[in-house]
């Protein structure tokens, strides 16, 4: 690698580290909101067990959200502060660590500069991110679309590097078993992603990539069974318009995926720019390109982006909420990364010569992201002083019937006027307030 392109590689790192801590310092304003008040009042009340049971009866089968959120919410609201970074955190390391099993000691650069721009593209292309009850400012939503991403960056990794095969096998099985549990939009892409991976592997012949498929599919199928079959599912489709017909839902997801690529291009999707050089880089770098693990991982990963839309299609006969957004982001990510590898191998010459400047041109990218995030800083400290003026005055009142004057609230849908409305019972269970009514 020249001296050239691995200061272009680390010029552009710094810029993508810089978007990803704006974002993280970002998350400080974050706070309990809507879910995270329902979910932890019922953990506080009922204990562990008691509300893995409340909820599978109640709301739904996500086995493995409500323990994974009880482990912040055991140690009080604060943590919502920390989520926002500690995830991204998270992200970036599991990302790393699947891009140095996929590249060679050589390409430390790259693979360090990937796995951060899969972290960073993964949160700025999607669409309201920022807002309240987004993925990244909103506990529940981390939890629920962001915890998904890092088990399936994990996953891809098992299929490279050193280790024992019976190990990353179980590993596979554990990985996927525990992601399944989180969100019916991600468990949805799951299914289609290890199902299609198994039947890839099988066909290519690949004995260790097909065990390792196999067992994450496996997995991905108990999870769907476990989650279909909660009695929760039926109270709460009780409350959702009736079902499309599956065959119309079907269709419905596929034109849905089609259009959001072009929605995603070319409005949110600049970072993704970022993930087609760093995958045209790999393609021309790698001393040992395999095609076929390319093409395999590529029509992988469009079956799983196709079906993050069929859940929402099904139950809601639209397009996902923008918070689910982010799980189609990444699909749509891991469908660029090796078919811009597979281009670029053709021309390696071409794109190491052009690689250079385009690298530290895209700088221009996340330094933007960096001005246009602490542009919302203002906004959002307004946010966080409106949320503690009202926790501060929810103390205050135990046990009495209060009344906010917070027309914030409600234009955020935080609060509603109604007091028996779910969000307004949910933080008043949490407070032990008689009842919450907001007035504008």
């Amino acid at each position: 690698m020249s001296r050239p392109l691995r200061l272009g590689l680390a010029v552009l790192t710094v810029a993508v580290l810089a978007a990803l801590a704006t974002y993280a310092w970002r998350g400080r304003f974050a706070r309990y909101v809507t879910d995270d008040f329902c979910t932890s009042s019922i953990l506080r009340d009922e204990g562990f067990f008691g509300m893995m049971r409340y909820h599978r009866v109640s709301w739904s089968g996500r086995y493995s959200f409500y323990p994974m959120k009880a482990i912040p919410e055991s140690i009080g609201p604060g943590t919502a502060r920390v989520m926002p970074a500690l995830m991204i955190a998270l992200f970036g390391v599991a990302a790393i660590w699947t891009m140095r099993r996929v590249t060679d000691r050589r390409c430390v650069l790259l693979a360090v500069l990937t796995g951060t721009s899969i972290a960073y593209a993964a949160i700025d292309a999607t669409p309201e991110v920022l807002t309240i009850g987004g993925p990244l400012m909103w506990e529940t939503g981390t939890v629920t679309y962001m915890l998904p991403l890092i088990l399936y960056t994990i996953w891809a990794g098992l299929f490279f590097g050193p280790g024992s095969l019976l190990g990353r096998t179980i590993a596979s099985a554990l990985v996927m078993f525990l992601a399944g549990g989180l969100s019916e939009t991600s468990l949805a892409a799951q299914c289609a992603l290890t199902g299609a991976m198994t039947l890839l592997t099988l066909g290519f012949r690949w004995r260790e990539a097909s065990r390792i498929a196999l067992a994450g599919c496996a997995a991905s199928i108990v999870a769907l069974l476990l989650v279909v079959s909660a009695p929760g599912n039926v109270v709460r489709m009780r409350r959702l318009p009736p079902r499309a017909p599956f065959v119309s839902a079907a269709l419905s997801s596929a034109r849905m995926a089609y259009d959001y690529v072009g929605s995603v291009a070319f409005s949110d999707g600049k970072s993704l720019l970022l993930i087609l050089l760093c995958g045209a880089i790999a393609g021309a770098t790698l001393p040992r390109f395999n095609t076929a693990v390319a093409i395999a991982a590529a029509i992988a990963a469009a079956c799983g982006y196709g079906a993050t839309f069929l859940p929402s299609a099904w139950m809601l006969s639209m397009g996902p909420p923008p918070r689910a957004l982010h799980v189609c982001n990444f699909f749509l990510m891991a469908i660029l990364l090796p078919l811009s590898a597979l281009a670029s191998a053709r021309k390696p010459r071409a794109v190491l010569a052009a690689a250079p400047v385009l690298l530290v041109l895209l700088t221009v990218v996340p330094i933007a992201s960096v001005r246009f995030v602490i542009g919302t800083f203002p906004k959002a400290r307004a946010d966080a002083a409106e949320l503690d003026r009202i926790d501060a005055l929810m103390r205050a009142n135990r046990g009495k019937r209060v009344v906010v004057h917070s027309p914030w609230s409600i234009a955020e849908r935080v609060l509603v006027e109604e007091p028996e409305f779910w969000t307004n019972r949910c933080m008043s269970q949490f407070y032990g307030v008689h009842s919450i009514r907001v007035t504008r």
